[in-house]
């Protein structure tokens, strides 16, 4: 069977050429969109960090970084079933091995993506917005999400993990033991 050109009719019946119907999708992808979004929230916010020295950006990273320890909403959604680079991970975390940095990096990349980092961005500005975190520390997050790697997600996957196995306490305090 012959391929359809783009100036066919349709053969979905609307009457309308293939390149303007069903053909061709139109516009950026969903994930373009996102990081879009994200790079756009980085650049709104960078101002914020321009009177900071080099010194005092690392200490507010630092500062950062805690933050999904003390906020549940701050840290990832762990899937159901646990790919294998995430099944490493908590192993690390699990018997405090020096191969949680190694073993993040790989969870990290299995779970990533624009989507998760929008959530993040949004629950961070909400936190903020409730006068539970400050402007800088929201700065701090939007502007490493939108980095092609990111402390912040390594951080709240951390976080997320040690939390599923009862090795560190929840957000509220309490200490659950893993199922």
């Amino acid at each position: 069977m012959a391929k359809l050109g783009r100036n066919q009719p349709c053969p979905c019946g609307s009457g309308r050429k293939v390149k303007c119907c069903c053909g061709t999708q139109r516009g950026p992808s969903p994930e373009g969109l996102a990081w879009q979004t994200l790079r756009y929230q980085a650049r709104k916010f960078a101002p914020v960090l321009r009177p900071y020295t080099e010194f005092d950006i690392d200490r507010l990273l630092e500062r950062v970084i805690e933050l999904p320890v003390r906020h549940y909403s701050l840290q990832v959604r762990l899937p159901r079933i646990w790919p294998p680079e995430l099944e490493r991970l908590r192993a690390g975390v699990s018997n405090d091995t020096d191969d949680v940095a190694d073993a993040v990096q790989a969870a990290a990349a299995t779970i990533d993506g624009p989507h998760l980092r929008l959530t993040l961005a949004r629950e961070a500005a909400d936190l903020c917005q409730h006068d539970e975190i400050d402007l800088e520390s929201l700065a701090i997050i939007v502007v490493d999400l939108a980095r092609p790697i990111s402390l912040f997600v390594c951080a709240s996957l951390i976080a997320a993990t040690a939390v599923s196995l009862g090795r560190c306490p929840t957000p509220t305090g309490l200490l659950v033991a893993a199922s």
